[in-house]
């Protein structure tokens, strides 16, 4: 089996540096049709991710929505992980004058994003697992700002590196999660971004997420106690256009005079309403095919 599993992990890899090579000269258009069709072929090979997306929406929604709209959200999810595979790579050898035309900022979200960036401090921006988040990363980078993304190893290395890759060509350093302790305050004290995307299962802390206590990541809340740094929760959705928009969905800033644990559940808290105020504006846009309850209490039971 695990011999299996490392020649899929090779022919993966293998795969995407062919179409690496082939996206300078491909349309976006074809990359995303591309993207949708192997989201479909991830959706039908794996009954277990369909179950977890099925069983996730029940816990989110409940009685909210039909089984033929769970199932269309679910189908549309698979799809919009494919196209951010595919899109990520397209993009990634794309000017940043053709960039800056298809991402659009709202003229409030801006506002919030500089006046945190310019309080001196860094900013732990905090994303979600949500329509193309790569492309909010890109976003600072072309402005100007230093962006240090905090990312997961993949199982293969040579895909790892891959993904380390294509981030440095759009403007972002990536570092594995388990050395990024001293690079993330060392980029914070230059004023730069911090990119953590904080909406997998985790242990860290229990806190509210669709109305469920639900295992949550502290780490942006430890980082903003330690630095004072603001955290500025922000999603990327596709848009009708065939663009993106970036929106920032609020600001947490930490109190250091108060309680540490209470104020790292208070900080996880706020983060987790955040990113469901955008979940629930494009559900279609989340990753509901990730165990994001398993390590809560009694595994969120819808």
């Amino acid at each position: 089996m695990r011999l299996l599993k490392n020649i899929g992990r090779r022919a993966g890899y293998w795969m995407l540096r062919g179409f690496l090579a082939l996206m300078p000269i491909l349309p976006l258009g074809l990359v995303r049709w591309v993207g949708r069709r192997v989201g479909d072929l991830i959706r039908v090979a794996s009954r277990r991710r369909r179950h977890i997306a099925d069983h996730n929406l029940r816990i989110a929604f409940g009685n909210e929505l039909s089984d033929a709209q769970r199932s269309a959200i679910q189908r549309e999810c698979f799809r919009q992980f494919g196209m951010l595979i595919f899109e990520s790579m397209k993009l990634a050898f794309v000017s940043d004058s053709e960039f800056t035309r298809l991402i659009h900022m709202d003229a409030e979200s801006e506002r919030m994003a500089r006046s945190a960036l310019d309080e001196g401090r860094g900013v732990i921006f905090v994303s979600a697992h949500f329509g193309n988040f790569e492309m909010a990363a890109r976003w600072l980078a072309v402005h100007g700002y230093e962006v240090l993304v905090v990312m997961r190893a993949a199982r293969d290395a040579a895909t790892t590196e891959l993904m380390t890759e294509m981030r440095k060509r759009n403007g972002m350093t990536a570092i594995r999660r388990d050395l990024a302790g001293r690079p993330m305050l060392a980029a914070l004290r230059r004023g730069g971004c911090v990119a953590i995307l904080a909406d997998q299962n985790a242990d860290d802390v229990v806190v509210p997420f669709f109305g469920r206590p639900t295992g949550t990541v502290d780490g942006p809340a430890r980082l903003a106690l330690h630095t004072g740094a603001p955290i500025v929760v922000g999603m990327c959705a596709r848009d009708a256009t065939g663009g993106f928009t970036v929106t920032v969905e609020g600001v947490v800033r930490a109190d250091a005079s108060a309680d540490r644990d209470a104020e790292l559940r208070r900080i996880a808290a706020e983060t987790n309403r955040l990113m469901e105020v955008a979940i629930r504006r494009h559900p279609e846009q989340w990753l509901w095919f990730h165990n994001r309850w398993r390590s809560s209490p009694g595994g969120g039971a819808p």
